[in-house]
């Protein structure tokens, strides 16, 4: 038997890709491509509506809006219990942005966009 490292790179590769397209394209995973995007578009049209500029991501499961002071804007929101985190958080450029993940209930996201909404 042969161990991958055994096998060269031109069929280990292929059979990588293989798999990576046959997973890529399987019913389980399309539906949570699906609701991934669902919960994302339903927290981008909340922003937006909020005026809240944000970047659509292409494959993450987080959104990076711009809020002018991503520290003051995460505390604020923890106080009404939406947890995000500060965009300073990832650096400098990062500072006037706050992290939110969608990877949650579609219930929760709403939850949150609602207590937003009270400060904005």
């Amino acid at each position: 038997m042969q161990s991958g490292k055994d096998i060269p790179d031109t069929r280990r590769e292929q059979a990588y890709q293989n798999f990576g397209w046959r997973f890529q394209r399987s019913s389980c995973v399309t539906e949570m491509r699906d609701r991934f995007e669902k919960r994302r578009d339903i927290l981008l049209s909340g922003l937006r509506e909020m005026n809240i500029e944000c970047v659509t991501p292409a494959g993450a499961f987080y959104v990076f809006p711009w809020v002018g002071d991503g520290d003051r804007t995460a505390a604020d929101l923890a106080e009404r219990g939406v947890i995000t985190v500060p965009g300073s958080a990832f650096g400098i450029y990062g500072a006037e942005h706050i992290r939110m993940s969608y990877a949650t209930s579609e219930a929760d996201i709403v939850r949150a966009l609602d207590r937003m909404r009270e400060g904005f």
